[in-house]
């Protein structure tokens, strides 16, 4: 399977994008099992099958890396139950690709940009992964392997806060829509200010403590104060005003946002490895451009 690219069972079966690396990683082990040891699966399997089954917490997706798969080998294996020798080696296999997938699309994402005609070469950035897996095996350091290999922005860390919190409240059915007549202006009358503060809430853009407090059918100005919070954040006129504009841009389904900082986090693992040094960004779209200190720091 290492050899020829291909490995039935798999959600994607064929990897000719890693058959070299898998090579190597087999030949530094005299074409053993790199995953376990006289049949029993080692630690570092358990942590890598860990790794890929919380893939989603970086935008990616457990089942594209068969982590359920390899998770109920992996029982097998440990509960001693007989397995023939090419059932342990196909577990072996398919763990190294599962991991390698894993690491690489982290590092330079699941998605080549010349692909999609964006002008980002990401040749440069790709790592060594027999190396890096042989090695996070040798220091039973997997996870540490992984967050190594993701981008070091401080945007990328921002980005997968808000994707952890949007994924939660894509989960919650009791989150409610907003309905405005007409547009709202601060001191007039709204039977939907409970519904729109709670939404607020969610997204951060309202203290949590505000959701219980009294406010009666008044659209009122702390309430509009999160409104305007809400508007700069989306790229809208922060005038505070609830129009039907503010109030759609309000009711995007938490899932909807989900997707959409799932692919910023794909755009960033196509950027080049920086230094720590200052650099500059261009957001062309917004016409801003933005200063940073550091790769890791915050900007201005």
């Amino acid at each position: 399977a290492a050899q020829n690219g291909t490995l039935t069972g798999l959600r994607w079966p064929r990897f000719p994008y890693y058959r070299d690396e898998l090579t190597s990683l087999y030949t530094a082990s005299g074409w053993r099992p790199v995953w376990s040891n006289n049949g029993q699966p080692i630690a570092a399997a358990r942590q890598a099958i860990d790794v890929l089954r919380g893939a989603q917490d970086r935008g990616l997706h457990p089942e594209d890396y068969d982590a359920a798969m390899l998770d109920q080998q992996f029982r097998k294996l440990s509960s001693g139950a007989p397995l023939s020798a090419s059932d342990i080696g196909r577990f072996d296999v398919a763990l190294s690709v599962g991991l390698m997938r894993h690491v690489s699309d982290v590092h330079i994402g699941r998605v080549n940009p010349k692909n999609l005609s964006v002008g980002i070469n990401i040749e440069p950035k790709k790592l060594d992964l027999a190396r890096e897996v042989s090695d996070a095996i040798a220091r039973g350091r997997i996870a540490e392997m992984v967050r190594n290999a993701e981008p070091r922005f401080a945007q990328y860390r921002n980005l997968k806060a808000a994707y952890a919190r949007y994924r939660a409240l894509s989960a919650d059915t009791t989150l409610p829509t907003v309905m405005a007549p007409r547009t709202l202006k601060v001191g007039e009358q709204f039977d939907g200010v409970a519904a729109l503060r709670r939404r607020l809430v969610a997204f951060g853009d309202l203290p949590a403590s505000v959701s219980s407090s009294p406010t009666g059918a008044t659209y009122d100005a702390v309430t509009a104060g999160g409104v305007a919070r809400f508007q700069d954040r989306n790229r809208l006129a922060p005038d505070s005003a609830l129009s039907a504009t503010t109030v759609a841009a309000i009711n995007v389904s938490p899932a909807r946002r989900a997707r959409q900082l799932e692919l910023a986090l794909e755009r960033i693992r196509w950027l080049p490895a920086l230094d720590n040094g200052p650099f500059v960004v261009a957001n062309v779209p917004s016409f801003q451009l933005y200063a940073f200190d550091t790769v890791g720091g915050t900007g201005a």
